[in-house]
C-alpha cells in the first residue's frame, strides 16, 4: 500500500454487497492509515456484537466507520422504504456500546518503570505534537516545523541544570540589580548533531543557547544481526573541551549509535553528557542505563 495515500481515499471492507450477507471474517487494516470501514449484514441485531468482535481484533485502538443498509430497510403501504426507527436502534446500540473505545482496566497494561536517569514530558502540547508527527499525512515540511517546535521544548527541560553564576554589571531602571537576581550560565555547552538525523534539532537548541559550539558527529549502521554504529565524520576540538554535550539525536532505538557518540564524548573530555530526543524505545533507555547511568536523557 502506499506509504502516504490521499486523504480523499477510504476503503470499505464490504462481505454483502447489498444482499444482506453477515460479515464472518475482518480483514485487518493497514498500516499506512488508510481510513477504513467494514460492512456486510449489520443491523440492530447484530451491530453492537459485531462492533465488539471488531474492536477485540483487527480494529483494536483504530477509528473505523461501519456501513449497513438493507437491514435498515421496511415495507411500508407496499413501498420498499429507509426504516427510521431501525437506524435509530442501531445508534442507540452503539451508544451503549460506547462511540470510542475505552480498554477495560484488564486491557491496559501499565507502562514498565523508565530508567532513573531517563525524563519523560508529560506537556500536553507535546502529546498533542507528538500525535502529528506519528500521522502518516504529515507532510515533509510540517515534520521538520513540529521537529523544532518539540526540541525547543525539550531542550527548555533539558538545560534545567545548567549552572550559573552571578553578574555584576546589570543595571535596570531602578538601579543595580545584585545577587541571584543578576546571573549568566556559567558552563560551556556543546551541542553534538548526530548525522543526518540531529540537524533539525539545532537550530531550536541555538534558539535557547545561542552562545553554544556545534560538533557534528557522523555514523552510520552496518546491516544485520551484529549491526554497529560506523563513524565517518568527527571534528571535536581537542583543545576545546565543553562543560556539558547535549547529544541531539531525534530518535532512540537499540541505542547502539547513541553508545558509540557518548563513547566519543567521554573520550574526549566533556564533563556532562545529555541527550535529547523527541521518542525512544524502552529497550534503547535501559541498555543506556546499563552503560552510561550518568547520562541524562531527555
Amino acid at each position: 500500500a502506499e506509504q502516504s495515500p490521499p486523504h480523499n481515499v477510504s476503503i470499505l471492507f464490504d462481505a454483502s454487497c447489498g444482499l444482506g450477507r453477515p460479515l464472518t471474517t475482518f480483514s485487518p487494516l493497514p498500516r499506512n492509515g488508510l481510513a477504513c470501514g467494514y460492512a456486510g449484514g449489520l443491523g440492530p441485531e447484530n451491530v453492537r456484537s459485531t462492533l465488539q468482535q471488531l474492536r477485540a481484533g483487527v480494529a483494536k485502538g483504530q477509528v473505523i466507520w461501519i456501513d449497513m443498509e438493507s437491514k435498515l430497510r421496511g415495507t411500508l403501504d407496499g413501498k420498499d422504504v429507509f426504516d427510521i426507527t431501525k437506524a435509530q436502534s442501531v445508534c442507540k446500540a452503539v451508544d451503549q456500546e460506547g462511540w470510542e473505545h475505552v480498554a477495560a482496566a484488564e486491557e491496559a497494561v501499565p507502562p514498565p518503570p523508565m530508567p532513573s536517569n531517563c525524563y519523560i514530558s508529560g506537556h500536553p502540547l507535546l502529546a498533542h505534537k507528538m500525535t502529528l508527527l506519528r500521522d502518516v499525512r504529515t507532510i515533509p515540511k510540517d515534520f521538520r516545523q513540529l521537529l523544532r517546535e518539540m526540541t525547543f521544548h525539550v531542550g527548555y527541560e533539558a538545560t534545567s541544570g545548567l549552572l550559573t553564576a552571578t553578574r555584576s554589571d546589570v543595571i535596570s531602571p531602578v538601579g543595580p540589580v545584585l545577587g541571584k537576581n543578576a546571573v549568566r550560565i556559567s558552563e560551556s555547552v556543546a551541542l553534538i548533531p548526530i548525522l543526518r538525523a540531529g540537524l533539525g534539532m539545532v537550530d531550536a537548541m541555538l534558539e535557547l543557547l545561542p552562545n553554544a559550539v556545534v560538533h557534528h558527529i557522523g555514523m552510520f549502521r552496518t546491516h544485520g544481526e551484529n549491526a554497529k554504529p560506523i563513524e565517518y565524520y568527527s571534528r571535536l576540538p581537542k583543545d576545546r573541551v565543553a562543560d556539558i554535550a547535549f547529544i541531539l539525536e531525534p530518535m532512540i532505538a537499540t541505542s547502539r549509535t547513541v553508545q558509540a557518540a557518548i563513547a566519543k564524548l567521554k573520550g574526549w573530555g566533556a564533563k556532562k553528557i545529555a541527550i535529547v530526543c523527541i521518542c525512544a524505545s524502552y529497550h534503547g533507555v535501559v541498555e543506556l542505563h546499563k552503560l552510561h547511568p550518568d547520562v541524562k536523557i531527555y
